[in-house]
């Protein structure tokens, strides 16, 4: 379980490359024994995060904290190098070394440490045994597989014990079948050794998968910050709603009737407004809806309050389930359904779920 005292505290980090603002005042704690997952697309800063916190970047402001120590801070002239950091790091690349052994390659880390010989060989020996590797010290480290050299590698980063091991898109290199069965493997990794991660990924599974926490990041900043259920239920803004789930953006507008407020969208649609004081008068809004928030209702009518027309694009059969292509106010998107006969004509009606409407000023 993650711990009450934070190993690592970032501050106002910014670091730059040229004129471009790379991480833009990035503020956040990780938390001993938590997995902390910063999200977000390519360029949008998260690796570049993650390398300062390692030394391997030089921030231009700012401060990192790790252990309860200054790591980092430019204003005053703080810079401890990474091999003095006690951190431990797992690249996108496996950087598995062609002439050495498994054992050698998990040993050198704390060869370099100056560990007794002895120290090392058992060390090496219950560590490999830990990652599912225990009888391969002699195996060369590139005749393994592609799921044995990633747990190689974790082995390598983990042997010496560091205080916040660093991940950067670690399983992107695998296939899609070995890389859901190593998130398990590696949550559970994680579990067992009570280790602090913080894993850098622009895979939404991944993050749902491994985090404790989620940081979604887009051009350097923080978008929000939270548990993984946060994030899903209560999305800050459009782009975290976006980014996590299956997403319905629909432009609208606030209309207020009879001392109730609603929203409008192009076709005409009306819907509850759930917070009306949070959306001022006037000016645009966005619909934020997932597939699962949508209940289809029948044949189209004459939509009610809470509900909207859609048009009937395809009906596939997929075994377990079907999957109905729909169109509403120029916006396609997909939904579920267990009975497909209840598809008739080329026009339905769906009803927005209580309490499932997310709305955002534009």
């Amino acid at each position: 379980m993650p711990s009450t005292a934070p190993i690592v505290s970032v501050r106002d980090l910014v670091k730059c490359y040229g004129d471009v603002r790379a991480v833009d005042g990035v503020s956040f704690d990780v938390y001993g024994g938590e997995i902390l997952v910063i999200l977000g697309p390519s360029g949008c800063g998260k690796s570049t995060t993650l390398r300062t916190l390692a030394g391997l970047e030089r921030p231009d402001s700012g401060e990192i904290v790790l252990s309860g120590k200054v790591v980092s801070a430019p204003e005053k002239g703080i810079f401890v190098p990474p091999e003095k950091r006690n951190t431990g790091m797992v690249f996108q690349s496996f950087a598995i070394w062609p002439h050495m052994t498994c054992g050698d390659q998990v040993a050198l880390p704390l060869k370099v440490r100056g560990h007794p010989r002895q120290d090392r060989r058992e060390r090496v020996r219950k560590m490999l045994e830990f990652v599912d590797l225990g009888g391969l010290e002699e195996r060369n480290g590139t005749d393994l597989s592609g799921g044995q050299q990633q747990r190689l590698s974790l082995a390598r980063a983990l042997v010496y014990e560091p205080d916040l091991l660093l991940l950067d898109e670690p399983l992107s290199n695998l296939d899609a079948q070995l890389r859901q069965q190593m998130r398990v493997e590696l949550k559970g990794l994680q579990a067992k050794l009570e280790a602090t991660f913080l894993f850098v990924t622009h895979d939404q599974v991944e993050a749902m998968t491994l985090a404790d926490r989620i940081l979604v990041m887009r051009d350097g900043r923080i978008q929000q910050l939270g548990s993984p259920g946060e994030l899903y239920k209560d999305p800050v803004n459009p782009f975290v709603h976006a980014f996590l789930g299956k997403s319905i953006h629909l432009d609208a507008e606030r209309v207020d009737d009879d001392g109730a407020a609603y929203v409008r969208l192009a076709d005409g649609c009306r819907l509850a407004l759930p917070d009306a004081e949070a959306v001022p008068a006037g000016g645009s809004l966005m619909v934020g809806l997932r597939p699962e928030d949508l209940e289809l209702v029948g044949e189209a009518r004459e939509p009610g309050a809470g509900e909207l027309q859609a048009a009937v694009r395809n009906l596939i059969y997929l075994g377990d389930r079907y999957e109905l292509a729909l169109e509403t106010c120029g916006v396609e998107f997909v939904i579920s359904l267990e009975d497909g006969s209840r598809v008739a004509g080329d026009r339905v009606l769906l009803r927005v779920k209580d309490g499932r409407l997310k709305v955002w000023p534009t």
